[in-house]
């Protein structure tokens, strides 16, 4: 081992501390690698953050006004982000029904609130009541038929 004097390293240069260079530690560039991911990790989240704060109705954002909410995101990115996520962000919507799928974008009346939704006929008295009376009325009101034995 001629060349290398006591207590320095084989890895001996010019940012070499000890028996390691800072450079060329496994610890240090793992490190590295999550900062770096973390970072990834929050500007993506950022990104999406305040696009979606951007695009959501001003009726539809909830606990402070959406110009605050911009703020709060742009200046706080990881906080905010996840605030916004949490406390800023319009509920979902419940999941349809069956019946809501069928007649969504059809008819725009159905959906106001207190309409009157259809039930079995069965058990509705009083449409029966009157399905009763108008099949009266046109039995009363049919032209009557003469027999057969009065026509030669």
């Amino acid at each position: 081992m001629a060349g290398y004097r006591a207590g320095r390293s084989r890895a001996a240069g010019p940012y070499s501390i000890g028996c390691t260079a800072i450079t060329g530690s496994v610890t240090f560039r793992r490190v590295v690698y999550i900062y770096e991911a973390m970072g990834l990790i929050t500007l993506v989240l950022w990104i999406y953050c305040l696009f979606d704060v951007i695009t959501t109705p001003d009726e539809a954002v909830r606990n402070l006004p959406k110009i605050l909410w911009v703020f709060v995101v742009l200046l706080f990115p990881l906080v905010g982000s996840v605030i916004w996520l949490v406390a800023g962000r319009p509920q979902a919507l419940p999941p349809a029904t069956p019946h809501q799928r069928r007649m969504a974008g059809r008819y725009p009346e159905y959906d106001r609130p207190g309409r009157f939704e259809a039930s079995n006929p069965d058990d509705d008295e009083e449409f029966l009541r009157r399905l009763r009376e108008r099949a009266e009325e046109q039995r009363r009101n049919a032209p009557k038929k003469k027999p057969e034995d009065e026509q030669d």
